[in-house]
């Protein structure tokens, strides 16, 4: 082809489009871009002239041609843009002259955004620092990171959450990004991991926070390594939220800075995962005479079954409570580990005589509710169903006139544990189903043993599948959480689903799971729930002796333990 023909074209269809001559040099251009159809340039030309003649969609086609043929062409991204908002999408027309920018900080290009940005989504939002875009200051234009970060923080604060990632993750990949002032990187990290906290999309939020990390000073680390802590809890990933709080600690002590709450953080957060060697270790380096210490030592405590323990350290949070609602959490507390060592009675006198004025502007509306609660709990332990019914729904519409989730799911446990215990399983999985849905805020623990109990429920209704449902979601929950101990618990729940269901290949499967796990991870602390799955194993086998030795060197692990409710369980 000749390269003169082509020019001779090009200058002609040039003269005829400043002209305005659209038609003649759309005809020309069609020539050249059949002459040297890899040529980027004409594309990006004839995309000008289809926008001339308000042929949008051919305009934006062409611009995408041109970019195809290469993508670090600034001026097929304006091109783009200009067809983009041609055809009513102002929002993507303010990436594609950003994306221009980003490539070559030109005059008509920040001319052109600004005019577009009159038309966008945060069009009645503009700052006056937008309204300035393009302007020279001194005869030096404005830093395209700075323009290009600021359009996405606005569009981030209107709410348009989509549209502000797409900006700041292109400011973010800029050359510029790296040589930019250390309050505008941060700036643009702090937004980005914002929006995608907005969106749910958790690991990218904590990705964005650790690049945050990197770069901030020390006052804003301890912060920003809480938000990181948060946000991954809130994800369920629990390791990884532990893994974080332990930098954090040290982070703290390191430089003389508290960390005695943050230890007990720590140490709630290995209660609720079952590592309650890892929990003491860390209460008993933390200050021994708080109300926040003793309450941990008491949430251990009942979390090992150990009421007497338990009861003995809410007695002493009763002496050291500093106000009343304190005291009277204490003393709900105490009657909770009374209930656990069917001492019902008692908590019931306790409760009764407890001389609280609940007018007293004090006293919390969340604290007047638990003890409804725990009115509740003493009436069913006592077999006392109308009573029982009536404190939780006295509970239930403090829950609801407070929006406390936390209190509404205290109620609708009571509530389905009212029907079980009258044998009304339909309405206790509907209200256990409910209770479940809305504790998505609490401790692992809770949740998982949650989804245990409603998989129970289902099976007594002979709901199987259902049942199954619930223990599978148990499962995905503990492999997100991240605690190799919590997979194997949901292993053995599955595999004894299956047992009882007769479904030998299935109950095997999770059975050689949770071994492998066992053996991978050196998971001691669940020794004991393996070997009783292998004397169940090999009890269905018909391996009788086999059976009864690994029964007996599992009653030998729980009572080196001091664990008397596993150890009722082996016996039995």
């Amino acid at each position: 082809m000749s390269r003169d023909k082509l020019l001779t074209l090009s200058d002609v269809a040039n003269r005829a489009f400043y002209d305005g001559n659209f038609e003649k040099a759309l005809t020309l251009y069609n020539e050249a871009i059949q002459l040297h159809p890899t040529n980027f340039i004409l594309y990006s030309n004839r995309s000008a002239i289809f926008f001339r003649l308000r042929y949008f969609h051919q305009s934006l086609a062409d611009a995408q041609q041109a970019l195809a043929l290469n993508p670090k062409w600034a001026k097929g991204y304006l091109r783009k843009g200009n067809a983009l908002r041609g055809i009513g999408e102002f929002d993507k027309a303010i990436f594609a002259y950003c994306q221009s920018l980003a490539i070559e900080n030109e005059i008509e290009t920040i001319d052109t955004l600004k005019d577009g940005l009159c038309y966008s989504s945060i069009k009645n939002h503009l700052s006056i620092l937008l309204n300035k875009i393009g302007t020279d200051i001194n005869g030096v234009k404005l830093n395209a990171f700075l323009i290009i970060s600021i359009i996405g923080q606005e569009y981030l604060i209107t709410g348009y959450i989509t549209e502000a990632i797409t900006l700041l993750q292109l400011a973010l990949d800029m050359n510029e990004a790296n040589v930019a002032s250390l309050s505008s990187r941060l700036s643009v990290l702090g937004a980005i991991s914002f929006a995608y906290y907005q969106q749910k999309n958790y690991q990218q939020a904590i990705k964005y926070l650790d690049m945050q990390l990197e770069i901030s000073e020390l006052e804003k680390q301890s912060t920003i390594y809480s938000t990181i802590v948060r946000i991954a809890l809130l994800n369920d990933e629990t390791m990884l939220a532990i893994s974080y709080l332990r930098k954090q600690i040290q982070l703290n002590l390191s430089n003389g800075m508290e960390a005695n709450y943050l230890r007990l953080n720590l140490a709630d957060l290995y209660i609720q995962l079952g590592d309650y060697q890892h929990a003491l270790q860390i209460i008993a380096s933390t200050e021994p005479s708080t109300f926040r210490s003793i309450l941990e030592i008491v949430k251990l405590a009942l979390a090992k079954s150990d009421s007497e323990v338990a009861l003995t350290y809410c007695k002493r949070l009763e002496k050291i409570s500093d106000t009343v609602n304190e005291k009277l959490f204490a003393t709900l507390l105490k009657c909770k580990c009374l209930l656990l060592r069917k001492e019902t009675v008692i908590a019931l006198k306790i409760l009764q005589n407890t001389t609280v004025n609940f007018e007293n502007g004090e006293i919390t509306t969340e604290i007047i509710g638990q003890y409804f609660g725990t009115l509740s709990e003493c009436y069913l332990a006592m077999g006392q169903y109308f009573m029982a019914r009536k404190w939780a729904k006295k509970e239930l519409k403090i829950a609801a006139n407070t929006g406390s989730l936390k209190l509404e799911a205290d109620a609708l446990k009571n509530l389905s544990n009212i029907y079980q215990a009258i044998g009304d399983y339909l309405n206790a999985v509907i209200l256990w189903n409910k209770y479940c849905g809305i504790i998505s805020d609490q401790g692992v623990d809770i949740r998982l043993n949650g989804l245990r109990k409603l998989a129970e429920l289902y099976q007594k209704l002979n709901r199987s599948n259902e049942a199954e449902m619930a223990l599978l979601k148990n499962l995905k929950l503990a492999q997100k959480i991240g605690a190799y101990a919590l997979m194997i618990d949901s292993h053995s729940d599955i595999y004894q689903f299956y047992r009882a269901m007769h479904k030998k290949d299935e109950a095997k499967k999770y059975w050689n799971e949770a071994q492998q796990i066992y053996l991978e991870h050196k998971v001691e602390e669940r020794q004991a729930l393996i070997v009783e799955m292998s004397g169940d194993n090999y009890f269905d086998c018909a391996f009788y002796e086999e059976a009864i030795d690994a029964y007996n060197r599992c009653l030998m692990l729980v009572q080196e333990d001091d664990n008397l409710p596993k150890e009722a369980k082996v016996i039995f």
